[in-house]
């Protein structure tokens, strides 16, 4: 059976709320790969057919916020190391979770997810079958500009969203003059994969949480989704 829900929420209090262990509910939903599943990326919740009335009569129960993590977005300047310190996660956590690759460069306009302050979201352990998502590889194109009169170093930067060391490496900076040519690499985000459009659906039931002011609808499919086996220890 499936729920569609209309506000984010972890995937350990997911998890929790259906009396599942994040494993299970992971097994049934292997596209909700990171800490919390966001409202508009991942509307809908896969749960098995025996969990779904435990589930929605706990999120009407829980009067406690819904996710301990929260989107962030890049700006000019910003560095991931000092992005984690003030979040409280180490850097390496937080590219784990975000799905950033050792070598790879991000920049403004980059939505990542950080704890959300005062939790402990940073320092909880991820499940054992968590993996981070994949990252469409970015495009790089070069552009020339020529450097006008009056043009800084690091207008020239901010203006085309790179740093100064940037546009040092990429070119034998000396001092700046009208008429200069300079070589600037410009970051492109890859485009979204293609989306399948949406099946229709029976009319939904809505049932509201307390306090977090979150919505969760059951929808019945032709089949419900079969629990995951359990396994045995030896």
């Amino acid at each position: 059976m499936t729920l569609e829900k209309t506000g984010a929420i972890d995937i350990k209090l997911a998890a929790k709320l259906a009396d599942m262990s994040v494993e299970e509910l992971i097994a049934l939903n292997p596209a909700h790969n990171r800490p919390v599943i966001p409202a508009r990326q991942s509307p809908n919740l896969v749960l098995p057919a025996d969990r779904v009335e435990i589930f929605l009569a706990n999120l009407e129960n829980h009067d406690k916020p819904l996710t301990s993590w929260q989107t962030y977005t890049l700006k000019a300047g910003d560095k991931l190391d000092r992005i984690a310190a003030r979040s409280g996660i180490t850097l390496a956590r937080l590219k784990v979770v975000n799905g950033i690759g050792a070598r790879e460069r991000v920049g403004p306009g980059k939505q990542i997810l950080v704890p959300v302050k005062g939790s402990r979201a940073g320092a909880e352990r991820l499940p054992a079958v968590f993996k981070p998502p994949a990252a469409p590889e970015p495009r790089v194109r070069t552009i020339a500009y020529t450097v006008k009169k009056g043009d800084t170093l690091p207008a020239i930067a901010q203006r085309h969203r790179v740093s100064a060391d940037d546009l040092r490496r990429w070119n034998k900076i000396g001092r700046l003059a009208a008429g200069q040519k300079l070589s600037i690499q410009i970051t492109e985000a890859a485009p979204a994969p293609a989306v399948a459009p949406k099946r229709a659906v029976a009319p939904k039931r809505a049932v509201k949480g307390k306090g977090a002011k979150q919505t969760a609808r059951a929808v019945a499919k032709t089949k419900a989704a079969p629990r995951p086996k359990q396994k045995t220890r030896p």
